[in-house]
């Protein structure tokens, strides 16, 4: 592997930076911050060891670590660890050029050192278990008789979910995912107008991400998305101790309908479409031009 290739370390000193494949080490590192890291666990599988790349440092007092894997239209990048790890896997691994990225707030201005960031979004990451956690019981006061749910969907559902996601988040997700998940959703007679699911659902870690909540927008504010959240999050807590999800902190009636859920804060980060920065100046205009060229 050269030195040039995204997937390799520098050729600067890196005694506490290195490369690593195995997945015990790596799940340790991960349970440092396991809230912030709950998306991460269920790449740990088998199947895709041949698509992802674990590095780890301990420069610093907490553990730090690097990962991808590749996607189109670009890689999944995760980082994790106080500043001095970070810092030091940012300035030592070379990572994709164009990636989702999701990373501990509190990082943000060592990633802005190497990353051109698009479409950031600081989030506040909510964690519920099952001591604490209250089901969704009274609906909404403006709810409409003519919603039924919420209803556990499946594969069978495709067509409708994805249609409910082009109307504003342009999401879309395969059957697979769908019956590999667990999702529900509110009915307006043949009509989806509001589903909340899961990210890369694994019960064997003991966590999952409630994700992908939408709303048609003719229906919102009438505490639909609450209801599904709160089914998929009783779901889940019959096979896994906690629940997270991320909400954006300026969205105060989701963020009180999670709270009466038993959703509570621990945490905040960051995420987004990142141009790597590279190591020297024609790096660094390639990823201008890349960021121009997307933008």
């Amino acid at each position: 592997m050269s030195d040039s290739s995204p997937l390799s370390l520098t050729s600067r000193p890196a005694s506490q930076v290195r490369r690593t494949s195995d997945r015990e080490e790596v799940r340790r590192v991960l349970d440092h911050q396991r809230s912030l890291a709950a998306p991460v666990y269920g790449y740990l599988e088998e199947r895709y060891l041949d698509h992802t790349h674990w590095f780890v440092s301990s420069t610093g007092q907490e553990p730090g670590l690097m990962f991808w894997v590749e996607g189109s239209p670009g890689a999944n990048l995760y980082v994790q660890g106080d500043e001095a790890n970070v810092k030091a896997l940012l300035s030592q691994v070379s990572p994709p050029r164009y990636a989702f990225l999701l990373f501990p707030q509190h990082a943000e201005g060592v990633v802005r050192e190497h990353f051109m960031l698009r479409a950031l979004q600081r989030l506040i990451r909510m964690q519920v278990n099952r001591n604490n956690f209250a089901l969704a019981t009274t609906p909404h006061p403006e709810a409409s008789q003519a919603i039924a749910g919420p209803v556990r969907l499946t594969g069978s559902n495709i067509v409708a979910v994805n249609a409910l996601y082009r109307t504003d988040s342009g999401a879309r997700i395969t059957r697979d995912y769908l019956n590999g998940g667990v999702y529900y959703g509110m009915w307006n007679g043949t009509q989806l107008v509001s589903v909340a699911g899961t990210q890369l659902f694994r019960p064997g870690h003991g966590i999952a991400v409630v994700a992908n909540v939408l709303t048609h927008p003719r229906h919102r504010g009438r505490g639909y998305a609450t209801q599904c959240v709160s089914s998929v999050t009783s779901t889940l807590l019959e096979s896994v101790q906690d629940v997270v999800l991320n909400v954006d902190p300026g969205n105060a009636p989701a963020v009180h309908s999670y709270q009466r859920l038993g959703f509570g804060s621990v945490g905040e980060v960051g995420e987004g479409w990142v141009f790597w920065k590279g190591r020297n100046w024609a790096d660094r205009l390639g990823a201008q031009l890349m960021y121009w060229l997307m933008g």
